[in-house]
């Protein structure tokens, strides 16, 4: 098991004194940084590249009809408090669940920069559009086609960086003799094998499902 980087041990310290965050939910949360050797270093390597991108650590707000999601205009990622609920989910699926999370939201806080610079061109492109071309005749499907096609890569790239996430936590509890069948199985348990969480028109919190 790795020993947190000081910074990532300063956002669990954090975490830990947020209301509603229990005891049990900083161990799983702690388990899943120290346990996939991905999700360590991956956050390990953002903190030091780019401090700001992942400020903290939030349990999501009641009402919440996701697993998670990153707020780019505060740097914080929030997870569901049903994701640590012992009764439903047993270890290692609960932390396998948390950790696909995390690293899925971590992978859009690391990409939130491309996620404005995109906004910021449809903006420009819709702008330029509207003050070249009189309708009927305008036509911004290329625009927001070049738009939807940004936010679906890193929509995609999120959901890797949960998939290698739990499949490194898997790996090393097992060992590298696991079989395909139980790194995929323990993978299949989480959101992370089968997320569907939908692009937003916006640079704000995006889910994952």
């Amino acid at each position: 098991m790795s020993t947190l980087d000081a910074r990532a041990q300063a956002l669990l310290d954090d975490f830990a004194k947020q209301p509603g965050v229990k005891p049990g939910m900083v161990d799983d949360m702690r388990a899943a940084m120290q346990t996939s050797p991905v999700l360590h270093e991956e956050l390990a390597a953002t903190l030091a590249s780019d401090p700001s991108a992942v400020r903290a650590i939030r349990l999501a707000p009641a009402g919440t009809n996701a697993g998670g999601f990153y707020d780019a205009t505060k740097g914080t990622i929030h997870i569901l408090d049903e994701n640590f609920d012992r009764g439903a989910r047993k270890d290692p699926e609960r932390v396998d669940l948390i950790t696909g999370v995390m690293a899925h939201e971590l992978g859009h806080a690391q990409r939130r920069q491309a996620v404005a610079d995109a906004g910021i061109k449809l903006d420009y492109e819709v702008s330029e559009a509207l003050r070249e071309v009189q309708a009927p005749q305008l036509d911004l499907t290329s625009p927001f086609a070049r738009y939807l096609g940004a936010m679906k890569g890193e929509e995609a790239q999120a959901e890797m960086l949960g998939i290698n996430a739990v499949s490194s936590r898997v790996t090393a509890q097992l060992g590298p003799n696991a079989s395909e069948a139980e790194v995929l199985g323990r993978i299949a348990a989480t959101p992370a094998a089968s997320s569907s969480s939908p692009t937003k028109l916006s640079a704000g919190p995006t889910a994952f499902r």
